[in-house]
């Protein structure tokens, strides 16, 4: 309250959407159910009742570690990271209690550091009421101190000022903490002496593990209350990597360092499963297990409909080309009319050192020229014929790179129907069936046009979009708060100020998403004073006032719980 608002009082609450105060915690579940509080705040939020616990707790979780394009990479961590929304202090301890047989909060760092520093490289604001990810970075010594924020800086501009977040960006704080090194880069089979302890199996560009997530959960809460929404490790290591869960891990690499931390970012940013074959979860908003269940109706191009097409090759083989030539072999039933081959490779870097073949044909391939884990594909516009077939991918020269051997990572093979069958446009949206680790089938929303398919595309499509506006309106909202002038006007009336998130009218004229806009709209005594529309601030008389803001946007077609709106009412 304001001290001086004796002449009149400021209400904070909902009008229509339930948005509440609540106390949420999150915590770590160990395989032995002892349990790390990481975070504990108090939050504004459209509170959504989960009828398998008490009415007044919400509560969602997942896996703490998982892979990222790679369904078959092994893990050993089984635990998992719960986010518990109470609006009791009671209700929400009594269910903590009752998941976690022991608990400890996070505590600071036992020892400081002088090399060690915070940055809020992007504040838009209260991180009460902003989504806030934290880059921790490891393997950077003090003298890549500059390094480290320049690798960062470019993470940032890379993810959030190009197409993938950057709408989404006025909701965001970004910090990036410098933990000094002993050693430089990550380990490869058992960690270096780092921070975070970074490491991965020798010679494979595919999962990157911590080794000390304890001391990240610390480091990252120095960020304060409410600061480590979204932690995220990034190894000073040049190669493709990582993993997702509570830890968004990813490397420094300038070629696919991104593509990690968009994929697995978009999995915590919004409710989604895989949408690339081979995954063990398909569910959310971007996910069907039939067409009588798909929820982006609102959003297909034509008519519903299952295009048609299925998958000949799945194979995450990781083997070293070195060794011996690789073979991968199926069957076509002969009754498509176009097909598609995708594989990805590492440390092929130098030109025409692979030849990959269909059938003994040799298929047209150029490197890319780096060593990192790249990828490639082809498009054939005849159908195969009915019966055996095989792809075979062979190393035509010695490996150069000194420690990353020459692998094929995977492979996978589809066949089409007809263009009157299957719509290739990755801007279509439609129903695409999309097959599991045990062959069972789902559909997502476009062929190739998001990046939780395609992990080297830029873009989500507009389901996964729309998805994610409404998540993170379920934790924050349009109104950040109400300021009212101390001194009474002339005519009786007072100043009142509306302060929201930067979107629509208030974004920097270099970011303005096109059809955006923040409907403002201002009740007195429950009538609208039309005249004041899209005001941020007015003069109000006195009486009981509510204003009412609405972000309206593109990205965004269906709202049923008005999310995407917030309400304040006071009284002057």
């Amino acid at each position: 309250m304001y001290p001086f608002l004796h002449q009149f009082a400021l209400f904070l609450h909902s009008n229509g959407i339930q948005r509440e105060k609540v106390t949420h915690v999150k915590l770590h579940q160990s395989e032995s159910r002892h349990c790390t509080i990481l975070s504990q705040s108090t939050e504004k939020v459209a509170f959504k009742e989960i009828t398998s616990l008490q009415q007044d707790l919400h509560m969602e979780s997942k896996p703490a570690t998982k892979p990222t394009d790679d369904p078959l990479l092994p893990l050993d961590d089984k635990s998992y990271i719960f986010d518990i929304y109470g609006k009791t202090d009671s209700s929400l301890t009594s269910y903590i209690n009752s998941i976690c047989t022991t608990q400890e909060t996070v505590s600071t760092p036992k020892s400081e550091t002088k090399q060690r520093e915070i940055r809020k490289i992007v504040d838009n604001g209260d991180q009460s009421n902003r989504i806030d990810v934290v880059f921790m970075g490891d393997g950077y010594t003090s003298e890549e101190k500059d390094q480290f924020f320049d690798d960062m800086d470019r993470l940032t501009q890379d993810m959030f000022n190009d197409v993938t977040f950057r709408s989404y960006l006025p909701v965001f704080n970004i910090w990036a903490i410098f933990e000094p090194s002993v050693e430089s880069g990550i380990g490869y089979n058992g960690a270096k002496n780092t921070p975070f302890r970074l490491y991965r199996a020798a010679g494979q560009l595919r999962g990157i593990y911590t080794g000390n997530a304890a001391y990240a959960r610390q480091i990252c809460a120095l960020t304060g209350a409410s600061g480590c929404d979204y932690p995220s490790l990034i190894g000073n290591d040049d190669f493709y990597g990582g993993l997702g869960g509570e830890f968004v891990i990813s490397t420094k690499s300038e070629r696919t360092g991104t593509v990690v931390l968009r994929h697995e970012m978009g999995h915590n940013f919004v409710n989604v499963g895989e949408e690339y074959d081979g995954g063990s979860v398909y569910r959310g908003v971007n996910s069907a297990s039939s067409l009588a269940t798909v929820g982006w109706s609102h959003w297909v191009t034509d008519e519903l409909r299952e295009e048609n097409s299925i998958i000949r090759i799945q194979d995450y083989r990781w083997e070293d080309l070195s060794v011996e030539d690789q073979y991968f072999n199926f069957t076509s039933d002969g009754t498509y009319n176009r097909w598609y081959l995708h594989v990805s490779v590492s440390a092929a870097g130098e030109a025409d050192c692979l030849e990959f073949t269909l059938d003994g044909e040799i298929l047209p391939w150029t490197s890319s020229g780096y060593d990192d884990r790249e990828f490639y594909d082809w498009y054939g516009f005849e159908g195969l014929s009915a019966g055996p077939h095989s792809v075979m991918v062979r190393s035509k020269t010695d490996p150069t790179h000194p420690f990353i051997p020459r692998m094929i990572c995977a492979v996978r093979l589809h066949e089409f129907g007809t263009e009157s069958e299957f719509e290739m446009d990755n801007a279509h949206v439609s129903a695409y069936p999309t097959w599991d680790n045990q062959g069972r089938l789902t559909y997502r929303p476009t062929n190739a046009g998001c990046l939780m398919r395609n992990m080297t595309h830029r873009n989500f499509c507009e389901v996964c979009q729309e998805g994610m506006w409404h998540q993170f309106f379920m934790r924050i909202g349009i109104i950040d708060n109400l300021t009212i002038a101390e001194e009474m006007d002339p005519t009786m009336t007072r100043k009142v100020t509306v302060h929201t998130l930067g979107l629509g009218q208030l974004r920097d004229p270099e970011d303005v998403v096109d059809g955006e806009h923040l409907e403002i709209r201002w009740f007195y005594e429950n009538m609208e004073y039309s005249g004041l529309r899209d005001q941020f601030t007015i003069d109000a008389r006195v009486g009981n006032w509510r204003v009412d803001v609405k972000l309206i946007t593109p990205e965004v077609r269906s709202d049923p719980e008005g999310l995407l709106e917030d309400s304040q009412t006071f009284i002057v």
